[in-house]
């Protein structure tokens, strides 16, 4: 994107039309270059499933995927195929035919909007398509239910394309007061998460067909007064009502959704630490700031607005991963930071040593790579952490023991500031407490509990060979104690080699090894 001016638009002087669209200029810039890093990514079969979705939404044709019936809601707004689409459409159905609608035809579907990690640092093989289809408030319980169905039939037609697609129907004048489909947030984490899902919407999402956001069209510094400088855009006819989406407006975040979005990814991350280490820094660095949150999708916004839009450093991970530096800089906290770098490395998954070197350089190996750089990483660290898959028994227990002191502390974090906040509510209460019980259960150490290890830290504890003895206890003396060793020792190895597990019991150790993984059944 080429640098020019910054745009600082004044209601009290006036606002130009010209300065408007070229402000939606830049963001439906940076939208198109992240849909075209998510196609880099992607199968063919995958990228016509990503390209033809708006044409299915607009017209309802039964040759097509995701036909219902002749009722189901279709039409886009302000949607044209291109040649480029319809040539995809005429490759699965030859004898479809597009034919443009009358003039001012019904268009119900406001806007679609890819979310997740397509088009990210962290986009990966698998990685699901996430979609918003935002929708005419006024459509009946008919009408919705037949979208959803076509909504249902698309994902059924995209996995028979190879890819996991999902569809959010979204209705925008309930949205603004929070009332949505649980299913938006994800696996029941709650409807209180209202803003800071909005905060994710608005930094990530990528626009694919439809209206564009209002948000897109307030400065930074009128956020506050978002409803007055909105209605002024409008009633001056600015804008067309029927060229925005307004979702609303990230001037505050109630404390309460940084508890409930804290405990939902502490839940997560006894399962699966690595996946929840970024999230949770993400909402101790905004409960740190409130009440004067910087929320990411402000600053993003900011950027955009200053024509500073990087590709690179406005990645959705990148701006995650920057923020906490800058947090965790600031506090003194290089362990921690080493452990979100980490993270976001293992994450990412594209390996930086050995053959892969000789792989096309795709810019999410060239951005981590800047990254590492950066970190000043050596080749041993790279080598160490791009050997996962091989990782046993001592480098996944000291892995874990950072993991669960990260996991405790931003427990002992949520509880404080809950209590400094006042913002407990009797739920967030009582899942605290049952928080604070899954995780004394699953981490703490205590005599005769059977230690699990491996929260998803590495894909495999079996040992080729074990060596199992009993020696003198150095520590009690006249007793026994069995001990655990790697590799196939002999008896006078043994003093030379730490063993990996030690038990006064030999079932106890055995135990240990079946339950970890070390040796199957």
């Amino acid at each position: 994107m080429t640098r020019s001016s910054e745009i600082r638009p004044d209601l009290d002087e006036g606002i130009d039309r010209k300065v408007l669209a070229q402000l939606r200029s830049r963001f439906l810039a940076l939208s198109e270059s992240r849909l075209a890093r998510a196609y880099e990514g992607l199968s063919t079969r995958q990228q016509s499933v990503l390209s033809l979705l708006p044409l299915f939404f607009h017209v309802n044709h039964p040759l097509l995927p995701g036909y219902v019936s002749g009722s189901t809601p279709a039409g886009v707004s302000h949607y044209e195929p291109d040649a480029q689409a319809l040539a995809e459409a005429q490759r699965l159905t030859r004898s479809f035919s597009y034919k443009p609608r009358r003039v001012n035809p019904p268009q119900p579907i406001h806007g679609i909007f890819l979310m997740g990690s397509l088009g990210t640092l962290a986009q990966a093989d698998q990685s699901d398509m996430d979609v918003w289809i935002c929708h005419d408030p006024l459509l009946s319980a008919d009408d919705m239910q037949e979208l959803r169905k076509k909504c249902q039939s698309l994902e059924s037609w995209a996995a028979s394309m190879g890819a996991e697609a999902h569809f959010f129907l979204v209705d925008p004048e309930r949205f603004v007061v929070g009332e949505r489909d649980a299913q938006l947030s994800g696996e029941d984490c709650g409807t209180t998460q209202h803003y800071l899902l909005l905060d994710e919407f608005y930094r990530t999402a990528i626009w694919m067909a439809g209206r564009t956001p209002m948000w897109w069209l307030v400065p930074v510094y009128e956020e506050t007064r978002y409803a007055e400088y909105t209605h002024t855009l409008l009633s001056k006819r600015f804008i067309r009502a029927d060229e925005v989406l307004d979702l609303g407006n990230m001037s505050r975040i109630p404390p309460g959704e940084f508890i409930g979005a804290g405990l939902w990814q502490l839940f997560k991350g006894i399962e699966s630490p690595y996946k929840s280490v970024l999230k949770l820094l993400l909402t101790e660095v905004y409960a740190s700031e409130h009440p004067q949150v910087q929320c990411l999708s402000m600053r993003f916004k900011k950027a955009v607005f200053a024509n500073c839009a990087d590709l690179d450093e406005l990645d959705p991970y990148v701006m995650v991963y920057r923020r906490i530096e800058e947090y965790l800089l600031a506090r003194g906290e290089p362990e921690r930071l080493e452990l979100v770098r980490r993270s976001l490395y293992l994450k990412v998954n594209k390996k930086l040593t050995g053959s892969t070197r000789h792989r096309s350089n795709s810019w999410q190996r060239l951005l981590l790579e800047r990254l590492v750089n950066e970190w000043k990483w050596d080749e041993r660290q790279l080598a160490l952490l791009d050997s996962r898959s091989q990782w046993k028994v001592r480098q996944v227990a000291s892995e874990r023991r950072a993991l669960v002191g990260e996991l405790n502390f931003s427990y002992r974090f949520l509880t404080q500031f809950a209590r400094t906040q006042k913002a407990v509510n009797s739920i967030n209460k009582r899942d605290l407490n049952v928080l604070g019980r899954r995780l004394y259960a699953a981490f703490e150490r205590k005599a005769g509990k059977v230690e699990f290890l491996n929260p998803g830290i590495a894909p495999d504890l079996a040992e080729d060979t074990l060596t199992l003895a009993q020696l003198p206890n150095k520590r009690e003396p006249g007793r026994h104690q069995w001990c655990l060793y790697n590799g196939s020792l002999s008896a006078h190895e043994l003093e030379t080699f730490a063993p990996i597990k030690r038990s006064r019991e030999l079932l106890e150790l055995l135990t240990w090894c079946h339950r970890n993984n070390v040796i199957d059944s």
